[in-house]
This record gives structure tokens, C-alpha cells and sequence, in this order.
């Protein structure tokens, strides 16, 4: 589920995981697209987001699943994301199809990856005069490969395998330095992990500002089974705020966030 996700990124805010992880990976977008997709159906009780009026669906997933993805670069993790690759004839010489290779995403999921990732990698196959099989990893655009790269200095076609991205990185890196460039490897962050209490009394404001906003009854009783909509998405089955227990303060944090928004809104 989406929602377990927003737990596992809230998870990540913790010294503890900081301590232990340096990087994120999601495999694959795809599959992530798809549950963020269906968690905001669920919040909307709609079995599609075309069904959410004025389009306003497909914002909410778009600004949803940015949302968290920018979580976890904002916490200072690796970001590494996969998706499959689709393949489109575009074109033939000496009767061999020349074929043009391409992240396989949606058509908004694409723009998202784009702005936040450095490097679009495509894995490519090529065999050597023994007919032995070699992996690359192309990094740079070409008539038939969408690919890129933040990083200038970076090569373009690098052997397959952690170890020769992190030295190309590396030498990349180097490289720019020795244009002028200013290297920096630490980013401060300063954020307070809430209480459980903080939590709870956060959740009791923002339901009283939430719930009491409307200009009549009937808009403040829509606003308030929003939020226990948006509840029962997050914790699997219907909750009422006032018995929410200590040891779900991550869930009830999850909550907040979305109060936070509905809340930003007015």
C-alpha cells in the first residue's frame, strides 16, 4: 500500500535509519505509480481518478507522489529508482530495424522523475569479437537511446556495475572540481522529531480549524469524513482520532501530513 510507504519515508526522518542507510531504492516506479494511483482512488472513494471532478485527481497523485520522492532526497538519502524500458522501431537500414530504447513510465510520471533524478541511466547489451556478452550503462542521449546526465563531465557509456558508476561519479566529480566547480558532502538538517502528544494535540487543532471552516454544517460534516476518509486509507479500517494509541504515532503522524495540507488549503 501507498500508505506504507509514507510510513517507511517517515521511518527514514529518524536518526536511527540515518544512521544505518545511506540510500533508497524503489523497484520499480512503475509498481510505485500504480499504488500511489490507487491510494488516491481510495481517499476520494473512486475507482479511477478521472472519476475525481475537475481533474483534481490526477494533481493530487502527481503532487502526492513528488511529494515523497522529494522527502527522501530533502532527508539527504541516495535516491535509485528502476523502471522498465519500452522499445519503438524507428526506422531500418541494410533490412535491420534500427530500434529507439526509452524509460517505460507515464506520460506525468516521467516529467516527475526527470526534475529530481541526476543521472537517466539505460542498460544496453553489446557482444565482443569472442562473442562474450558486455552490459553498459548508457548516460547520455543518442538518435535512439533517451538518456542523461546533470553531471557534464560524466562518460557516456560506462561498464555495467556499481563499481564503475561510483569511480565514473568519482572521476566526474574530480573533474568539475578542477573547472572551479565547489564540492560539498554533508547537508545539514535540522528537523525535530515530534512526541507522540505533539502529534495528538497537532491532530486535535487541525481538526477543530478544519472542521469548523466551512460557511455551512453540511460543508463541515463533508470536511470531517474527508479526514476519516483519509484515515481509514492510512490505517487499513475506520479510526476515531481520540483513541488512536502511542504506538501508532507514525500512522497518526502520516495523518497530520495530510490535515497539514487540507489545512494550507483554506
Amino acid at each position: 500500500k501507498w500508505s506504507d510507504v509514507k510510513l517507511v519515508v517517515h521511518q527514514l526522518e529518524k536518526v536511527e535509519a540515518r544512521e544505518k542507510y545511506e540510500n533508497v531504492a524503489i523497484d520499480t516506479l512503475n509498481e510505485a505509480w500504480e499504488l500511489c494511483t490507487n491510494f488516491i482512488c481510495a481517499q476520494n472513494g473512486v475507482q479511477k481518478l478521472g472519476d475525481i471532478p475537475y481533474g483534481r485527481g490526477y494533481k493530487d497523485r502527481d503532487d502526492e507522489f513528488s511529494s515523497i520522492l522529494r522527502k527522501i532526497i530533502t532527508l539527504n538519502y541516495g535516491l535509485i529508482v528502476t523502471c522498465h524500458i519500452k522499445e519503438r522501431t524507428i526506422g531500418s537500414q541494410n533490412d535491420i530495424d534500427i530500434v529507439s530504447v526509452a524509460p517505460d513510465l507515464d506520460k506525468r510520471c516521467l516529467p516527475i522523475i526527470n526534475g529530481l533524478v541526476d543521472i537517466i541511466g539505460i542498460i544496453t547489451q553489446t557482444w565482443n569479437e569472442a562473442g562474450e556478452s558486455e552490459r553498459w550503462l548508457m548516460t547520455k542521449a543518442t538518435p535512439t537511446i533517451t538518456a542523461g546526465t546533470r553531471m557534464k563531465n560524466l562518460k557516456a557509456k560506462i561498464p555495467f556495475g556499481y563499481k564503475y558508476l561510483e569511480e565514473a561519479v568519482n572521476e566526474a566529480i574530480a573533474e568539475s572540481q578542477k573547472q572551479g566547480a565547489t564540492v560539498v558532502d554533508k547537508v545539514q538538517n535540522n528537523e525535530k522529531e515530534l512526541t507522540f502528544s505533539e502529534i495528538r494535540n497537532e491532530a486535535a487543532e487541525l481538526w477543530k480549524k478544519i472542521t469548523t471552516s466551512g460557511a455551512t454544517q453540511e460543508e463541515n460534516e463533508y470536511k470531517a469524513n474527508t479526514i476519516l476518509k483519509k484515515a481509514e486509507v492510512i490505517f487499513g479500517h475506520p479510526v476515531i482520532l481520540s483513541e488512536i494509541l502511542e504506538d501508532q504515532k507514525d500512522l497518526m503522524y502520516l495523518l497530520v501530513l495530510d490535515m497539514r495540507e487540507m489545512a494550507a488549503s483554506l
